[in-house]
């Protein structure tokens, strides 16, 4: 399956470390359509629920299926190949909220 950017898909993240998020959760996909459909790959950020405030979570706009932050510095590649997630909801990838997330990603860089 092909996604698009800003795809909001539900992810199972295996293995946790350290701060990684751990379990199944929402997720945002921040790869350019280009990639997604050239590669087996995607590059998503989880959603978080967490109140506090940190620079990298941009808070999701109201009116989502989902709510929370996109937790940007969890940047993370799926192979496509052995993760199917399921789309729950789409973000305009012309939305501020997108353009918020890629930016913050965009700085890592």
């Amino acid at each position: 399956m092909n996604y698009r950017q800003g795809d909001i898909v539900f992810n199972r993240y295996p293995d946790p470390v350290g701060h990684e998020p751990a379990g199944s959760r929402p997720a945002l996909v921040v790869s350019d359509d280009f990639f997604n459909m050239s590669t087996s790959m995607t590059l998503l950020c989880p959603i978080i629920s967490s109140a506090h405030v940190f620079p990298l979570h941009i808070d999701l706009p109201s009116g989502l299926g989902v709510s929370g932050k996109v937790a940007t510095e969890q940047l993370r590649a799926f192979d496509l190949n052995h993760h199917s997630p399921k789309v729950i909801d789409h973000l305009d990838p012309a939305s501020e909220t997108m353009r918020a997330v890629l930016e913050c990603v965009k700085s890592f860089f």
